[in-house]
């Protein structure tokens, strides 16, 4: 057997998994909220589904519509992303503020009856929010003081969201954040959380956002 099609039966055993494991996850979700409105079934049912809510949201701003919709169907296939979001730098920054933020919100919706019902999609909407926020103003207010520090100067950049929405990709024509001095280009990464310099070959074909730290 050639490694060509090695892959293609991998791929092919990886979807087949999939779709299994989706088929049961949203099986048991539905059978379980069907359950609940005839007062047999346990929350269980009511936190796969509000799972999935979140999932496809997440699924749907950072891989786009594709996996919006897979992660309907079996939102833990999220989880293979996250050691990619783990190694950026501005990740622990953003989880002190995040993630006591989420915390509270969790111990409130778990004290209200009502509130309880949908205490996983609050929970999980207040920890993408707050990720969202916290990581607009702790990037934004990077990129300035670093591009003060090194003299950069016509500052661009694009929202987090986008940057989120856009990391992993190959090489874009569009970058999370652009400087100069004098003549010289420099782009944005959230890797290292500092600006480095780009080649004179490339710099005249890309963009950034809006203008920033005016």
């Amino acid at each position: 057997m050639t490694a060509a099609t090695g892959a293609v039966l991998f791929t092919l055993l990886w979807l087949v998994l999939a779709l299994v494991c989706g088929g049961l996850w949203t099986g048991f979700a539905i059978r379980g909220l069907i359950r609940m409105t005839k007062g047999k079934g346990g929350p269980w049912a009511s936190a796969m589904a509000q799972l999935s809510v979140v999932a496809m949201l997440v699924g749907l701003l950072r891989f786009g519509p594709t996996w919006g919709i897979g992660a309907v169907l079996f939102p833990p296939a999220l989880l293979l992303f996250l050691p990619g979001i783990a190694e950026l730098s501005i990740t622990p920054q953003i989880a002190l503020y995040a993630l006591p933020i989420t915390a509270a919100v969790l111990a409130l919706s778990l004290w209200h009856p009502i509130t309880r019902l949908f205490s996983v999609m609050l929970t999980c909407a207040t920890l993408v929010i707050s990720t969202l926020v916290a990581g607009e103003a702790i990037s934004a207010r990077a990129m300035c003081q670093t591009a003060a520090g090194q003299n950069l100067t016509n500052v661009t950049r694009h929202p987090f969201w986008w940057s989120i929405h856009n990391t992993g990709y190959d090489f874009q024509f569009q970058l999370h954040g652009l400087a100069t001095r004098g003549e010289d280009q420099f782009a944005w990464s959230y890797s290292e959380m500092d600006w480095y310099p780009l080649p004179d070959t490339i710099w005249p074909n890309i963009t950034s956002g809006e203008p920033a730290c005016e």
